[in-house]
């Protein structure tokens, strides 16, 4: 665990595409959105990278549209820091060890509207069989209904 310290994870879940009309959840359509992440590497420089497997929804208010909730499931071994070494020593067992613990998870507890479109969002983050609480912060880009 000790190679876990302090894992900046920002998740960019907001830019609906695909949902169903008058439902509350909403699927996240993977081609729109993102979820991804920045680290300090030796306290030098920052490295950034993303999940590029995942499942994720959010809930709206049917009638004003602000976002009540978000959950992800976030599968480790898609992790893409443009640096493949890297990638397989951050899915060993040194790191997230995908093996024993293939998902990450995510569930919101709060969610904040801090702007007209802006959200902050306090949740529970799953690694390695590990919660603990964590603040994100999002941006809501728009809602279609199209498949």
């Amino acid at each position: 665990m000790s190679h876990l310290k302090k894992i900046g994870l920002m998740m960019m879940f907001f830019g609906f595409h695909h949902a169903w009309l008058h439902a509350a959840t909403y699927t996240l359509d993977p081609s729109h959105t993102s979820i991804g992440f920045s680290v300090k590497h030796l306290m030098i420089t920052d490295v950034s990278g993303q999940f590029k497997t995942y499942e994720a929804k959010v809930e709206l208010d049917e009638k004003t549209n602000e976002l009540k909730g978000v959950e992800a499931n976030i599968r480790v071994s898609s992790i893409d820091t443009e640096n493949v070494k890297r990638d397989g020593h951050l899915k060993s067992p040194d790191f997230f060890d995908a093996e024993q613990f293939p998902i990450i998870l995510f569930k919101s507890r709060t969610v904040n509207k801090l702007g007209t479109d802006e959200y902050e969002v306090i949740g529970d983050l799953t690694i390695k069989g590990i919660t603990k609480t964590i603040t994100l912060r999002g941006k809501n880009t728009g809602l279609s209904t199209q498949e």
